[in-house]
């Protein structure tokens, strides 16, 4: 589908740039002026979660000291900092949160919280990790990759868990929480925590890892190469060959769109045996989706966005979405996927129930 010239023509004025006004549009389906900023005004709440934290720290008018970053760092200990039970990052001597210093050392210090937590769902929680694609791609081309349960073709139920876009990796839900919350915020891992509680299989998505680099350039990676195609690939690859009975989804931000994207091309079989889909501030359109009555009548009924308000949680928001918006007992974007949690366990109970039944 084509941008509408004058749409563009008139987002580009305003001052947006025209990539990312075009893909607004494209998102939108040409719909309005109005839709296509409404989105680009969710985007920037998305952009945020992996920048530096906000606050006089990141004042880029003041300069900044320049730091000797570790050589062939393995840990954060090599930094100087770890994170503590409550899964809050602290400095190693004097137990004080994480202070700015520069934006490179900000970004070096989110590579190894990434690593970090990376490491944690392969030990703590006996991940493994699945290099993707898997075949019919030369041996040189780029790869990225996803961690899974060793019992995903087998379980009963899976748990699939999506973030957003940015500078985002598997097993985030957005960066910032990650420094200056906890963990148990940022994370995925109290949501691969409950899920093996209750004996569910989980499969972590990484839909920002979408190309490599080869001999200096840039090279996209084959059917992941964007969050859309990763989600689809991911969806055909493992998903549809699971002997799963009942999939659960949890998408945040951008990952709604990736969803709705998956459920517009495999409707029939994804709203087979997809019984739950938590949204956690989603930037999705429902709207000129080419959805069939049957799946927005699902979606209705089974699709929750626990999205950013002041309200109590899950207290009911109008919003005008498709779908049945609660608050996340947050209004901070990047958090709604940690404060929800519990009500996002909660509802996929209650329609396993249901699905029990059918």
């Amino acid at each position: 589908m084509e941008v509408d010239a004058g749409l563009l023509g008139t987002l580009v004025a305003m001052g947006f740039e025209q990539e990312a006004a075009a893909n607004a549009l494209l998102i939108t389906n040409n719909a309005s002026l109005d839709e296509a900023l409404d989105y680009l005004q969710r985007c920037c709440l998305e952009a945020g979660e992996g920048g530096a934290p906000g606050g006089s720290t990141t004042d880029t008018k003041k300069a900044t000291p320049d730091v000797q970053l570790p050589e062939n760092p393995t840990s954060l200990a090599d930094y100087g900092y770890h994170f503590n039970d409550e899964g809050e990052l602290r400095h190693l001597e004097t137990g004080t949160p994480f202070q700015f210093i520069n934006q490179k050392h900000y970004e070096a210090m989110g590579d190894m919280i990434v690593r970090h937590i990376q490491e944690a769902m392969l030990k703590a929680y006996q991940l493994t990790e699945q290099i993707i694609p898997l075949h019919d791609v030369p041996y040189e081309m780029p790869r990225s990759c996803l961690y899974m349960s060793p019992e995903w073709e087998t379980a009963e139920v899976l748990l699939l868990l999506t973030h957003g876009s940015g500078n985002v990796r598997a097993g985030q839900w957005a960066r910032k929480p990650c420094f200056n919350d906890s963990l148990q915020i940022g994370s995925v891992l109290p949501y691969i925590k409950k899920a093996q509680e209750a004996g569910w299989a989980v499969i972590v998505l990484n839909p920002n890892l979408n190309e490599g680099t080869i001999n200096g350039k840039r090279v996209p990676i084959a059917r992941n190469e964007s969050p859309e195609a990763h989600y689809l690939y991911v969806w055909d690859t493992f998903v549809s060959k699971a002997q799963a009975k009942h999939v659960l989804m949890v998408s945040h931000s951008y990952g709604g769109v990736s969803t709705i994207n998956l459920i517009e091309k495999r409707e029939k079989q994804v709203l087979q045996r997809l019984r739950a889909l938590a949204l956690t501030d989603s930037i999705h359109f429902f709207k000129h989706r080419r959805i069939t009555r049957q799946g927005f009548d699902w979606l209705a009924t089974n699709c929750i966005d626990w999205v950013s308000s002041d309200l109590p949680l899950d207290s009911p928001v109008d919003n005008k979405a498709d779908c049945y918006c609660v608050s996340a007992g947050t209004n901070k974007h990047e958090h709604t996927s940690g404060f929800a949690i519990e009500s996002v366990f909660n509802f996929f109970q209650a329609r396993l129930e249901v699905a029990a039944f059918l």
